[in-house]
This record gives structure tokens, C-alpha cells and sequence, in this order.
């Protein structure tokens, strides 16, 4: 049911299903279906939520030959331009589109990092993978800033951060480079796009998924350790998981 739930739980009745996931969970193959079916149908606009994974999933296609706008709820948000700065500015701009002829589309970079580079121990490299046709309306669509001179010295934080953890407190600490500084200044590797939870400090858990966020932070007092990504727009945090989906 998924997208279609949503939809009825809204009270919408005037819509058609173009394609339905054989199963559970959705894959990045669900995406590009459904992208492909939107293209047969000569769909004006496609809306998609997730990141840059799934960005990357509709653009590669539909090209531009479908203008195409993101909802943000990605663990990486590099291609800013491609999103909207929330659902609201989403709903805004699709509003906007559907109301005017006169709306404009400009061409945004489709940008993701090469996790299996930082999985090797690399740096953070970021690769253009191509071109996506975007609605040009008022603003409300982020755009990035390409500033890979490195994060600030984060020691300061970290240290303070450490020194005044407190016994029995769950401590969800983001992405990133900084928030990432944390995990290592405790003797441990992460995932830099995961979220991970430390208790007593240790991580307890990595990469965790939203679920288990909330399943820990329900039992105890917590707190979120968070810091906006360099190159992303000013997007903190979308879901609290890791890989790709279709739809997010």
C-alpha cells in the first residue's frame, strides 16, 4: 500500500496507481519502475522523497526530460538544489507548478558522496552524477554550497561534550564529520552517514534505524548531538537510517 495509504488517510479520492512494489521492503528498482511508468504516462512533474540515493535512482531515469522535485528525508542531502528546503516549501512549489504556465525550470547538480571510498578509509569525495530538470520558484529550493576545505576544528566540542556526559543518559549522535569526531574521540569507527546512540561511553548502537532510535530514547532521558553538514544546504538530519529505498 505504502504511498497509496497516505493518500486515502488524507481523504484524496481522485488518483491512479502507475505501479505497485511486489514486496517488502521497496528497493531502488521500485523507484526506477515507478519513474518509468511516470515517463510512458507523460507525467508533468515527479515529487519523490528521500536523499541523495534516491535522487540519484529517478534522475538516472527520467534524465530531464520530467521535471522532478525531492521532499528531503535522506541521510545525504548534497544535491540540494534538486530539494525542497521542507515539505511545506515542497507543497509550495507543487502548488505553484500546477497553477502557472509560466513557472520556470532550471537544470540542479545531482550530487552524491562515494560511500564505498569512505568505507576504505578515504575522505569525503563527492561525484556528480548528471543533471535534473527542477521548478524555479522564489527560492524555496535549497542550493548547495560545495565547500569541501574541510570541517573546523571540532576538538573543543567533542571534548566539552565528553566531560559533561552523564551516567545513564542515551546520546544520539548524528552525521557528519564533526558529530563523527565524537564517535572516534570515544575508540570507535562509524558509518559517517549513520546515526549512532552511546550509553555510558560506549556505543551501543550503530547505524541505528529510526525504529530503534525511538525504542531507546522511550526508555531513558536523552539527548540528540546534531551539526549541519557542509555542502548540503543547511539540511541537518532527514530519517534516522541508512541505505536506500525506493520513495526514501
Amino acid at each position: 500500500m505504502g504511498g497509496e495509504q497516505e493518500i486515502v488517510e488524507c481523504g484524496l479520492s481522485d488518483y491512479e496507481v502507475i505501479h505497485s512494489p511486489p514486496g517488502s521492503p521497496t528497493s531502488a528498482r521500485d523507484t526506477e519502475e515507478f519513474c518509468r511508468k511516470a515517463l510512458e504516462e507523460d507525467a508533468d512533474i515527479i515529487v519523490f522523497v528521500g536523499g541523495d540515493g534516491t535522487a540519484r535512482d529517478v534522475t538516472g531515469v527520467v534524465d530531464r526530460n520530467i521535471p522532478v522535485l525531492g521532499v528531503p528525508a535522506g541521510m545525504k542531502m548534497y544535491s540540494g538544489g534538486v530539494f525542497a528546503s521542507s515539505p511545506e516549501a515542497a507543497a509550495a512549489v507543487l502548488d505553484s507548478f500546477g497553477s502557472s504556465s509560466q513557472i520556470s525550470l532550471e537544470e540542479a547538480d545531482v550530487v552524491d558522496a562515494d560511500e564505498i571510498s569512505m568505507s576504505r578509509g578515504g575522505s569525503l569525495r563527492l561525484v556528480n552524477y548528471g543533471k535534473a530538470l527542477v521548478p524555479g520558484s522564489g527560492g524555496v529550493v535549497a542550493c548547495p554550497k560545495f565547500d569541501m576545505g574541510g570541517s573546523p576544528d571540532s576538538s573543543d566540542i567533542v571534548e566539552y561534550i565528553i566531560d559533561n556526559m552523564r551516567d545513564g543518559v542515551a546520546y544520539v549522535v548524528g552525521t557528519g564529520r564533526t558529530c563523527k569526531s565524537l564517535v572516534r574521540a570515544l575508540g570507535e569507527e562509524t558509518n559517517e552517514f549513520g546515526v549512532d546512540i552511546v550509553l555510558g561511553g560506549r556505543v551501543v548502537v550503530r547505524d541505528a534505524t529510526e525504529e530503534r532510535i525511538f525504542n531507546e530514547v522511550s526508555r531513558r532521558e536523552s539527548v540528540a548531538i546534531l551539526s549541519p553538514i557542509g555542502g548540503q544546504g543547511g539540511f541537518i538530519l532527514g530519517r534516522g537510517g541508512t541505505g536506500r529505498s525506493a520513495g526514501g
